[in-house]
């Protein structure tokens, strides 16, 4: 009896503990999505760096299927993403610091790359489905059009973390924002030859 008594107990401990992690996970998950919503800021994510460390690595893993669309060789493929990764870092890194809050870096990193990995993972269908038509079909142009739209939606968002994270006004974030893509596409293309 005694050991089907401690049995049910760690049962229940584990059981316990899973519904915790999974409640922190759904808080998590929450919270990105009103950041995408922008309900809330990257000041309502916890300063993290194991967060930031997972918001990186699904950043990376969303990333790496939307580069298979259009690199072939593996190697261009981490060598690109890889560079993104620390361009990305390194812009908002600076920005942070010339506008003196370098306190604020991991929260809007995090938001950055986490809300990021979500709004790219809804463009995977729409870059599949252009890879797959012919490129004279005049249906070419639909997947093109939800790309474009999430592509804005991803600019408004990272507008909406750098307002909060810059205490600058909405317009302002999105041309930070732009600014780091532009950025990240020329050393991209200066370093790797590639057209990104």
């Amino acid at each position: 009896m005694d050991s089907v008594g401690a049995s049910k107990r760690r049962y229940g401990i584990m059981l316990s503990s899973l519904r915790i992690r999974s409640a922190i996970v759904l808080a998590i998950y929450q919270a990105f999505f009103d950041i995408i919503m922008q309900r809330r800021g990257p000041q309502d994510l916890p300063a993290s760096r194991m967060l930031l460390a997972i918001s990186v690595a699904l950043y990376a893993l969303v990333g790496s299927v939307l580069l298979s669309f259009y690199i072939a060789q593996p190697s261009q493929l981490v060598a690109e993403l890889a560079l993104n990764i620390a361009v990305v870092a390194g812009f908002y890194a600076l920005v942070l610091k010339i506008r003196g809050f370098s306190a604020r870096l991991v929260q809007t990193l995090t938001a950055l790359y986490g809300c990021d990995a979500i709004l790219s993972g809804f463009m995977l269908p729409f870059h599949g489905w252009h890879t797959m038509l012919d490129p004279d079909s005049p249906v070419g142009v639909l997947p093109l059009v939800g790309i474009s739209l999430l592509l804005f939606w991803t600019f408004a968002v990272a507008g909406h973390i750098l307002r909060h994270a810059l205490e600058i006004p909405l317009p302002a974030g999105v041309l930070v924002a732009m600014a780091q893509f532009a950025v990240g596409v020329g050393v991209t293309a200066n370093i790797l030859g590639a057209q990104s």
